[in-house]
């Protein structure tokens, strides 16, 4: 457990008991998650050093200019208009 009050007397941080209170509440809850994740077991998986060094897998890119592609998608269509539920933004 972190001791709040000795690392705030070094530094330009004032709180209120309050406020200390609620900071160590917060630092609590961090500190298990911190745990909870040191108890995760990843033996066996390799490091992501970087998400871009996987391959992806290449397709062939055609367009296909065609309303019955698009209509295809769509949740409901009318007299070739998708329709869509209204949108209300009033509060």
């Amino acid at each position: 457990m972190v001791d709040l009050k000795k690392v705030l007397r070094s530094t330009a941080i004032y709180l209120t008991e309050d406020e200390l209170l609620i900071m160590e509440k917060s630092i609590a809850r961090i500190e298990g998650f911190v745990a909870e994740l040191r108890g995760v077991q990843v033996g066996g998986l390799e490091p992501l050093i970087n998400p871009s060094s996987h391959i992806m897998e290449m397709r062939k890119d055609c367009v296909v200019r065609s309303a019955e592609a698009a209509l295809d998608n769509a949740p409901d269509f009318k007299h070739g208009y998708i329709c869509v539920p209204k949108v209300n933004i009033a509060n």
